[in-house]
This record gives C-alpha cells, structure tokens and sequence, in this order.
C-alpha cells in the first residue's frame, strides 16, 4: 500500500497590524485530511506578537473563517464566523478572553470553535481576527494550508 501526500505550494495571506507598540503578524498553520475521508477540523489560528512597549492587554473580538478556490488569491469568501473560545501564549496554557501581552517577542494561539476545511483543488482557507488592545481594533488574517493524504 502506498501513500500519496498532496501538499500546497502558495505564499501565505498572512497579514500585520500594529496596536500601538504591539505588533501582530499572521503566521501559517497546516492540517490534513484523508482524501474521501472526513475534513479536517480547524479550531485554531497562530499569530506572532511583538510588544515594544509595557505589558498590554489583548483580546479578540471576532473571527472570520475564510474560504477560497484560487491558487494564485488569498481566500476572501466568508464562511463562517466562529464562537471565540479565547487567547494563550504558550502550549498547554488554558485559553482566555483576556490575556496580558509582557514586553518581548511571543506565539500567539486563537481559539474558536471548530470549522471543517476540505481540500481539492486550490482550496484555500484563512482565518480573520479582529484584535483589540487599549481601545484600539487591528484586524490580522492567518491562513491554514490545508493538505490531503491520498492512500492508493
């Protein structure tokens, strides 16, 4: 039995904003699924923090789940709009709808309710988060490369 591993090949959508000294750049997250299977299960987006500044607090006050079909475009369609399960900096931290951002470089993990993402051909799909921090919103976008294992 052999196994066949489709993987994509396009640049991120990953976006950047800035919350005064807080800087928030989306990063790149990957899942599979197995071709004629059930999809696969996204509950998660990865941002990468920067905060310049003194410690800030952040929260989240929406989450888009994009979907597209073009190889070439970042996903735009909306699909759904998650319920936001809350915020953690590390692995293993419980999520929270509020956390204190300490001065430093950080990985950020959002967390939603699960969305389904299926991949065919040049399906493409992102998550758009509405960040907010000191009475500020920034709006960053982080996509997920969704691959499919095909087993022949």
């Amino acid at each position: 039995m052999s196994v066949f591993l489709l993987m994509l090949g396009w640049s991120s959508a990953g976006t950047v904003a800035s919350l005064g000294e807080l800087r928030i750049s989306g990063q790149d997250d990957h899942a599979m699924h197995v071709h004629g299977g059930a999809a696969a299960q996204l509950g998660q987006a990865s941002f990468e923090l920067k905060n310049s500044g003194p410690k800030t607090r952040l929260s989240v006050t929406k989450v888009e789940f994009l979907t597209g079909h073009d190889c070439e475009a970042a996903p735009e369609t909306v699909q759904a709009e998650p319920g936001i399960v809350g915020l953690s900096l590390g692995e293993g931290q419980s999520p929270s709808k509020l956390l204190e951002i300490p001065k430093g470089k950080h990985d950020l993990k959002v967390h939603f309710a699960h969305v389904p993402a299926y991949y065919s051909h040049c399906d493409r799909f992102a998550f758009r988060v509405s960040f907010e921090s000191a009475g500020e919103s920034a709006v960053v976008v982080s996509e997920t490369n969704v691959g499919r294992d095909d087993p022949e």
